[in-house]
């Protein structure tokens, strides 16, 4: 949840930061099946804490496949920062975990929203690919356009810090022209730099999507175009 908030473009369309960024759970997945989960009480001048913790469902093993996470942060009319830990047991075979660490900070500049990540990752997984050693750096920016539209950029650096060395950046951009409160139409282009040359072999990475998460044979590039509208 930590990634969608710091992303700018809340890990959807093409520059979803989730296609060079784990979210840290089981397959790369922000989400927790089976979870139970604490937040900290409001109203305590602007901190922000949670727990959570996931079952793993494996008969006989309460820990195996199991889910953990916790977040403190600080949040003010302009100002927001998370520091965020998720560990997904097993992830990468028996007692191979993925762990990462995710620190955060967004500001309300007035002309634009910038934003800021630090990812310190050990075995978290975009789709298709684990990332055994990395560290993976964002900024971006949230910037209106005129009454209803919105533009959304960032830029990604990650860090391979295994011997393979398979760096990797990307650039994103869109945007979103909101038609009433309900509708809104959007388009995004997202590009993938690869050190490594085959971008299609296991270990290297690609921009997907809901449709095709971790394909081995999608691209480097991909562009959207769309309409979302709120029932």
């Amino acid at each position: 949840m930590a990634q969608a908030e710091y992303d700018p473009f809340v890990t959807g369309l093409a520059g979803t930061s989730a296609n060079l960024i784990s979210a840290g759970g089981r397959g790369g997945s922000n989400r927790m099946d089976n979870g139970l989960k604490y937040n900290l009480p409001t109203g305590l001048g602007g901190l922000e804490a949670e727990l959570s913790y996931a079952l793993g469902e494996v008969a006989g093993s309460a820990g195996t496949n199991a889910q953990y996470g916790a977040a403190i942060g600080y949040t003010n009319n302009r100002f927001s920062s998370r520091i965020a830990y998720a560990d997904a047991r097993d992830a990468n075979g028996p007692g191979k975990d993925a762990r990462e660490v995710f620190m955060a900070a967004k500001y309300d500049f007035g002309p634009f929203v910038g934003y800021a990540n630090f990812v310190i990752n050990r075995g978290a997984i975009v789709p298709g690919t684990p990332n055994f050693k990395s560290e993976d750096y964002l900024i971006g920016a949230q910037i209106p356009a005129g009454a209803r539209g919105l533009i959304y950029t960032s830029y990604i650096y990650k860090n391979d810090r295994t011997g393979a060395n398979n760096d990797a950046q990307q650039f994103g951009i869109g945007y979103a022209y909101s038609m009433s409160k309900r509708t809104r139409l959007y388009t995004s282009f997202a590009h993938i730099w690869n050190k490594a040359t085959n971008t299609a072999s296991s270990g290297f990475y690609r921009v997907w999507n809901a449709n095709d998460v971790g394909n081995p044979t999608a691209g480097n590039s991909a562009f959207s175009i769309g309409m979302n509208h709120s029932f």
